[in-house]
């Protein structure tokens, strides 16, 4: 059985005894078992699964970045309503 093994960016070809190829993650587990028919079918079937991982990986990280940056608009916006607070304290204080 031949394996591709998809670890980050880095994918590492495993040879085996046998006639299948199955693409794994990371975590070990088969993630597109097929049928060697074709160096052509293989090489879709790889650079699919490549591209899907890829696709999740920003897909999660610009969740991350959308959270993020839901939060610091969220404490801008705290930071400029106590701003204008002070300024109209300081300007009744002032006259």
């Amino acid at each position: 059985m031949r394996s591709l093994l998809i670890d980050g960016d880095a994918a590492d070809l495993q040879e085996r005894s046998g006639r299948s190829l199955a693409v794994r993650v990371a975590s070990g587990e088969p993630l597109l078992p097929c049928r060697h028919t074709g160096a052509g079918q293989v090489a879709a079937t790889i650079a699919s699964t490549v591209a899907k991982a890829d696709l999740y990986r920003r897909t999660a990280r610009f969740a991350e970045e959308r959270e993020v940056r839901a939060r610091l608009d969220s404490k801008n916006r705290e930071l400029v309503r106590i701003d204008q607070l002070k300024r109209r304290f300081f300007s009744l204080v002032s006259h």
